[in-house]
């Protein structure tokens, strides 16, 4: 009896032993598992919350943002707060755990705007690579010559040739008059000099001053009543003081590649509509607002036609200086004018006159085939002109100042671009960040007009870091921190 009586406290403190260890197993199991619970009831709220994107947003443009407004232009970031704790609470409620949350909120909020808009940029970039849709990209070698010759047309159109080469037949006709006195002196195809010399009409010279001396060439182009007539919300992301988010501790990657840019163009090439690809909704001519963020279609077109009248200018120019048969044409012409007076005018001055004038009927040939849908070699050679300098007459004024246009004749030219090429090229030379803002703002104009008139871009949350402090059981408080973002 003694012998096992002296056994029994021995077994008493190794069970008091266990039983503390299984005790305090069991507590710490159960902290792990309201750990766990915690986290899983934060991220299932958070993919919840962001589970509810902007489907016309997603539907129409491939990206993906939760739309947070308030309505009236503000973030409700407090209305979000309580979305996601609706789809969090329950969670935390589950498994007979006491879990309270005692305080939290918003630790880093990122809008499409953030961060000069990189992450809306990343997300088309991203689309354009998951959908594997294709776009020709023959812009993108060529986009900074497109440039450079709208820059040489505007030096070229600024040395004044056809001011030039009034002076010159002016002065011509002077010297010629004063020759004239003297008896017997023959022009020089071998007639009289008539009492009352003029200086002769030179259509194509006529038809460039025409030109060149309107405000607007789109009605030169196109019908006044085919104009586009969309009118674009006047407050643009550009022009206002937009919403800012926190900082997320995940930032985005910034792509400046050519890659990156090129595959952005092609997505607003898919996205955005143009003169020759009207979009249904919202402005007509979406891209050319990315170039000139004019407030009317009709404003922006108009702009586009001057520009893409340049490029032409310098081309044709170009082309007709280095084309055999288009000199002798300007030298034939030449003469002819020449031999109008006793003592025949710079032979150069005109030259030059007649060519700018030729490149400037040319060009508005070229721009009104591209805005009818049809293609213009970037450079011309013989037989790929549309306008004859050698058979100028009234007709051909007329031609130019008419609504007829000519058909193409690029002959097969591989090197034929469309509207849209040019448009692609100059949005290459584009500034990213403007580019980038410029197709937000399209993007939330047309949206509006869909019928939903508070929509924002800067109210379009991309990604969320949530702090909370949860207190459980009464005993431990934890301090989580989740973040979710779209990529």
């Amino acid at each position: 009896m003694l012998r096992c009586g002296s056994i029994t406290p021995f077994l008493c403190l190794i069970l008091g032993l266990m039983l503390s260890l299984i005790l305090a197993c069991m507590h710490s199991v159960r902290m792990a598992s309201a750990r766990t619970q915690i986290l899983c009831a934060a991220d299932i709220g958070l993919y919840s919350l962001f589970g509810q994107y902007d489907r016309t947003l997603f539907n129409r443009y491939g990206i993906l943002a939760v739309d947070s407004s308030d309505g009236n232009g503000n973030l409700a970031l407090s209305s979000m707060y309580d979305e996601y704790n609706f789809y969090m609470l329950p969670v935390l409620a589950q498994n007979a755990q006491n879990l309270v949350v005692k305080n939290g909120g918003f630790s880093g909020i990122r809008l499409l705007t953030d961060e000069n808009g990189e992450g809306f940029y990343a997300q088309a970039i991203a689309y354009m690579d998951k959908t594997k849709k294709s776009q020709e990209t023959k812009w993108v070698n060529v986009s900074a010559a497109v440039k450079a010759a709208e820059v040489k047309a505007r030096a070229l159109k600024e040395q004044h040739i056809l001011s030039r080469y009034h002076t010159e037949l002016e002065s011509a006709l002077a010297r010629s008059l004063e020759a004239s006195e003297a008896e017997e002196d023959l022009l020089s195809d071998g007639s009289q000099m008539t009492a009352a010399p003029g200086i002769p009409m030179v259509v194509p010279v006529a038809a460039a001053e025409m030109i060149l001396g309107r405000d607007d060439l789109l009605d030169l182009i196109q019908e006044k009543n085919n104009h586009p007539s969309g009118v674009h919300t006047p407050d643009s992301l550009l022009q206002r003081q937009w919403n800012t988010g926190m900082p997320l501790l995940d930032p985005l990657e910034y792509d400046d590649s050519e890659n990156g840019k090129r595959s952005f163009i092609n997505y607003l090439s898919i996205k955005l509509g143009c003169f020759t690809q009207p979009s249904a909704g919202g402005l007509s001519c979406q891209r050319e607002y990315l170039l000139f963020r004019k407030n009317s279609d009709e404003e922006n077109l108009s702009r586009m036609a001057a520009q893409l009248f340049d490029i032409r200018l310098w081309f044709n120019y170009e082309s007709m200086q280095s084309d055999p048969a288009a000199t002798a044409q300007i030298n034939e012409m030449t003469e002819e004018i020449q031999r109008h007076f006793i003592v025949p005018p710079d032979g150069g001055v005109i030259g030059r006159a007649l060519g700018f004038s030729w490149s400037c009927a040319e060009s508005l040939a070229d721009v009104r085939l591209m805005m009818s849908g049809e293609e213009v070699p970037l450079t011309k050679g013989s037989g790929e002109f549309y306008t004859d300098l050698s058979g100028a007459d009234q007709a051909f004024l007329g031609e130019v100042s008419g609504f007829s246009g000519v058909s193409s004749g690029n002959g097969g030219n591989e090197e034929a671009w469309k509207y849209e090429d040019y448009l692609g090229a100059l949005l290459f030379q584009e500034d990213r960040t403007d580019l980038i803002f410029g197709a937000m703002d399209i993007i939330e104009d047309s949206i509006r007009k869909e019928g939903y008139p508070s929509f924002r871009m800067d109210c379009c949350v991309t990604g969320a870091e949530i702090s909370q402090d949860i207190r459980a059981n009464g005993k431990k408080t934890f301090t989580v921190n989740r973040m979710y973002a779209y990529r």
